[in-house]
């Protein structure tokens, strides 16, 4: 159970973390401790609590599992006392700034306050199209480059004067996709040339 919650604490803590990283250099959200934010905070928190849980559990003898489970002493029950008392007030607090579902949590609270008129209840993020990922909102599908246009003068220069060619030189291979990349080693005279699902290296005259 303790590797499961671990696990999906990671999960939440590195989606905070990117939403808000780019923003940690002096204005990332909400308050700093010790330089880092409690998103980045509780990545590191869940690491420690696998590494932890997986050290003892190397520390776990045949001989340990037919002890009885004994009473716990006064500081361990103030502790989980304790412990459910933080997980109650972050309930509360969660409630208070997010709402009851359908309601989602905005991107920044206006503001932490018990007071009702300083909550704010959204539904925006149930505004079409909705997006089924991980990243939520943030998640970016990548661009189709085989529909993009060829033609330069539909482009954002096409008003331009065009530049005369001052040579061509065909491409003796035959490509299995549109190339994504080109290099030029001078000391070899060689080309490499990359697509989406293979390398080729070519001579001088590419080929």
């Amino acid at each position: 159970m303790a590797m499961l919650i671990a696990g999906y604490g990671m999960l939440m803590s590195l989606r905070h973390v990117g939403m808000h990283g780019a923003r940690d250099v002096g204005q990332g959200f909400s308050l700093e401790i010790m330089g880092a934010h409690t998103y980045t905070w509780a990545l590191f928190s869940y690491w420690v609590c696998v590494l932890a849980t997986g050290a003892l559990l190397l520390l776990v003898r045949p001989a340990h599992l037919a002890i009885e489970v004994r009473t716990l002493n006064m500081l361990e029950r103030v502790t989980g006392w304790v412990f459910v008392v933080v997980v109650g007030g972050n309930i509360v607090q969660a409630f208070a700034s997010t709402g009851p579902p359908p309601f989602m949590g905005q991107s920044d609270p206006i503001r932490f306050s018990f007071n009702p008129r300083h909550w704010h209840w959204s539904l925006e993020e149930w505004r079409p199209p909705i997006k089924v990922a991980f990243r939520g909102r943030w998640a970016v599908r990548k661009p189709d480059v085989t529909a993009a246009i060829p033609d330069p003068a539909t482009g954002p220069l096409g008003t331009l004067p065009a530049l005369a060619v001052k040579g061509r030189k065909p491409i003796g291979l035959s490509l299995d996709g549109p190339p994504t990349d080109l290099a030029y080693d001078a000391a070899t005279d060689r080309f490499l040339i990359t697509i989406d699902a293979g390398i080729y290296l070519a001579d001088a005259s590419l080929a």
